[in-house]
């Protein structure tokens, strides 16, 4: 007897995002974006046309400088520093007036810890300036700095021992000594315990005031119902969003608006939204959603693949990227005898299970990150779907 299948492959899509946000795809708009992100790595951005990746830790620290001691002829603008190679975000960025602090840190060298950020105005004019951020401390106090270390902060001098830095913020020009970041043509961002001591590197972070990603998404699925293919996404928050665009295509390349539905607006709280696909083509079919803001900005989703063979048992894997467990759905069939096997892509088997359910659930906190194959084998007919562990 002939049996045919609804597939459900459910394409690609990082949770946090249309795509997700802060990568080349979806880059951070503004520094105050940085403060979304919930653990640290290299981030992407497009502040008014200046595309750059920097470091960007938990609580909005965006690195503007990084030191490691190489020659001056190899500080350049770069776009993708990390907190082994030196470099510097372009000027335009960190003398912005929305920096709202600024931070220095090391993680070797002499007197440690040291970890200390400032709110402090006139630190701030001179970032915003381009200049030294601070000649010394006679007039601003070592009170002005909170964090780890400002017991190794002294006044302009000599210092008593090697465990208190004689701290001076300035670009490098004819000094020896000293904390200090360095622009474009010096050498690194260091510091120092004083004259002819010891050096290593150092780093210079800012934070911009909190600025809230336009829509976060949650979930987005497609998959089959009662014949129709049901389109449903979560946001968790949305902000100035006027509305979302159903889009299908037949081939990924031309696509054709299915439906407008309007957006919250603005909203902390989780929305659910569902939309039904009336008329499914036999063969292949892609979905994806256009958000777009109150401004008329928008941007699209990554896609989810339906392919749809009439009517039939129908089988549907999500939530695809899989966190701790996948669940495996087969419809419009009484319960039948299911094998389930996860492969990793060189083809090495990774999980076997059998099921007499049509609602399965796998646990995958054991898998580790990366692309694997889902054979699922229900009553001699073999489908396989590709699914992404995070």
């Amino acid at each position: 007897m002939k049996k045919n299948l609804l597939l459900v492959l459910m394409a690609l899509i990082t949770i946090t995002g249309m795509s997700q946000n802060g990568t080349v795809g979806s880059p951070f708009t503004a520094l105050g974006q940085a403060q979304n992100v919930g653990s640290n790595g290299i981030y992407f951005f497009n502040i008014g046309g200046n595309t750059f990746s920097t470091q960007v830790e938990v609580g909005g620290w965006v690195l503007a400088a990084a030191g490691s001691g190489t020659p001056v002829a190899s500080l350049t603008t770069t776009t993708a520093l990390t907190l082994a190679s030196d470099g510097i975000l372009p000027t335009v960025i960190y003398t912005s007036n929305l920096v709202t602090t600024v931070r220095f840190n090391a993680t070797s060298g002499p007197s440690l810890p040291l970890d200390v950020n400032t709110t402090n105005a006139t630190v701030l004019g001179n970032l915003q300036a381009n200049r030294t951020l601070s000649v010394g401390l006679e007039g601003l106090g070592v009170g002005m700095w909170a964090g780890s270390g400002t017991s190794h902060m002294d006044v302009i001098g000599s210092p008593s021992d090697n465990s208190t830095l004689n701290l001076i913020l300035w670009h490098s020009n004819g000094n020896f000594s000293g904390v200090h970041w360095r622009l474009p043509g010096d050498e690194c961002v260091s510091y120092s315990d004083g004259p002819g001591g010891f050096e290593n590197a150092m780093n210079l972070w800012i934070k911009a005031a909190f600025v809230a990603l336009p829509v976060e998404l949650t979930r987005f699925n497609a998959m089959a119902e009662n014949g129709k293919i049901k389109i449903e996404w979560t946001t968790a928050s949305e902000t100035n969003n006027a509305f979302f665009t159903v889009e299908k295509s037949t081939d990924g390349r031309s696509w054709q608006v299915l439906k407008k539905i309007n957006g919250a607006g603005n909203s902390s709280v989780s929305l659910d939204y569902v939309y039904f696909d009336n008329n499914p083509v036999i063969g292949s079919q892609y979905y994806r959603l256009k958000q777009t803001d109150i401004d008329g900005q928008s941007k699209y989703s990554s896609t989810r693949l339906v392919k749809y063979r009439a009517d039939g048992f129908n089988v549907s894997v999500y939530p695809n990227p899989v966190p701790d467990q996948i669940t495996i759905k087969i419809t419009n069939q009484p319960v039948l005898n299911t094998e389930v096997k996860i492969f990793d892509l060189s083809g090495k088997s990774i999980f076997q299970g059998n099921y007499v359910s049509n609602l399965i659930t796998i646990d995958t906190r054991k898998l580790s990150q990366g692309m694997y194959v889902v054979e699922i084998n229900s009553n001699g007919i073999i489908e396989r779907v590709k699914i992404r562990k995070d």
